[in-house]
């Protein structure tokens, strides 16, 4: 519905609470009062490990392809 950003911001939450679960409702908390979408910014606040999510993003990438039927 929202293009690229939209799916990119729904990679990085499906991995913060797949393997930093105690922290995605901070994470949350600071995305959704940053209305710029500052993930990088949240990530680091809040103390997510952004590595991992990089590369738990990248697995699910390969696994679902939800870039598939996506438009800007």
């Amino acid at each position: 519905m929202h293009g690229q950003k939209e799916v990119d911001e729904n990679l990085n939450q499906y991995c913060i609470e797949k393997n930093q679960p105690t922290k995605l409702d901070a994470y949350l908390k600071c995305f959704w009062k940053n209305s710029t979408g500052a993930s990088d910014v949240c990530m680091k606040t809040v103390g997510v490990n952004s590595a991992q999510v990089k590369s738990c993003v990248a697995d699910a990438t390969k696994q679902f392809n939800p870039t598939e039927k996506v438009s800007a």
